[in-house]
């Protein structure tokens, strides 16, 4: 049992890391891959079983294992797992194996059908929904012990019922929150992705681009569009502090760091300021640069967020129109 216990904490931490694969739009090897992943699992279940003597009958994990895959991987992974793990159980063989070709069938099946058929839809499944599912799969195995010859089911029974239905039931759950917090930790990231492209895309509209900089590792990010001002493919800038160092105007940056420096000890409420940098092609581009730092508990900043945007052509109109002000008087 301490075998299958660390092979179900593995097995979380391996779905926790794989994520989970309840697309119908998945792409096939990913699902080939899910598929292959849980049959090994299954097999090494299988290699580690908990012994009932005299009777010769063996019990693992596969069940939790394969419940927990129709839940969170859909039909077609837990069908390949379900079609493996058979496959093994008819070479160990032995005096269980048609008990335990139902075993098998019934956790993947049980798993898929509350996948397709649970009551709350696409929403992710409850911590006590788990248990309920991990009561419902154990229970159906322990009725399917009625398949063995009468004296050894009951025996078997009489063993196996209390243990089986206190602790499967909990193993159930512990895979299936690791899932839990991998799909919610899932969604978070696609929807900061999402807010970051949608950002992105505001300033590429306004022609401008984001820059964050972490004061405690002095790690600075530069958004694409930060990039593309200066005429930059993403990857021939990198996110380090000396590429600003290096593109500014020597004349701007003694001035332009002193009034960063001011922000950052707050002694300035935001970083607002026009300097020029200089573009791939070789001319200076205007910038006009305004930030904000944040501040920790204590008072100490630790993070300068910002945005830069390109007023070139801006700054040329007013130009020509000061120029055409001048001709005139």
């Amino acid at each position: 049992m301490l075998n299958n216990a660390a092979l179900l904490l593995a097995t979380g931490l391996l779905f926790y890391i794989s994520g989970p694969g309840r697309k119908s739009g998945e792409p096939f090897f990913q699902q080939v891959f899910n598929g292959l992943t849980i049959t090994l699992i299954c097999i090494a279940a299988m290699l580690n079983p908990w012994k009932l003597y005299p009777s010769g009958l063996m019990f693992d994990a596969k069940s939790v294992v394969l419940s927990i895959s129709g839940v969170f991987f859909g039909p077609a992974p837990t069908i390949m797992a379900i079609l493996g793990s058979s496959a093994f159980r008819v070479h160990i063989g032995g005096i269980g194996v048609w008990t335990g070709l139902g075993v098998i069938i019934i956790s993947g099946a049980i798993g898929v059908g509350w996948n397709r058929f649970r009551l709350r839809g696409s929403h992710d499944p409850s911590i006590s929904e788990l248990f309920l599912l991990g009561i419902i799969v154990h229970a159906a195995m322990l009725l399917w012990m009625f398949t063995l010859p009468f004296s050894v089911s009951v025996y078997v029974l009489s063993k196996i019922t209390i243990p089986v239905l206190l602790i499967y039931p909990l193993a159930t759950v512990l895979p299936g929150r690791l899932m839990l917090n991998r799909a919610a930790c899932k969604r978070n990231e696609n929807a900061l992705r999402k807010n970051e492209e949608r950002l992105e895309l505001a300033f590429e509209l306004t022609d401008g681009g984001l820059f964050d900089w972490d004061l405690e590792t002095n790690e600075i990010y530069y958004s694409p569009g930060w990039k593309k001002i200066l005429g930059y493919q993403g990857h021939e800038i990198e996110n380090k502090l000396s590429e600003w160092r290096r593109l500014i105007r020597p004349e701007d940056a003694e001035e332009t760091r002193a009034m960063m420096n001011e922000v950052i000890e707050g002694g300035r409420e935001r970083f607002e300021k026009e300097f020029r940098m200089l573009h791939k092609n070789g001319h200076w581009v205007d910038i006009l640069a305004r930030a904000k730092a944040v501040f920790d508990e204590t008072g100490k900043a630790v993070r300068v967020v910002g945005a830069h945007f390109d007023i070139t052509e801006k700054k040329r109109m007013e130009n020509s129109l000061t120029k055409a002000q001048r001709h005139e008087e």
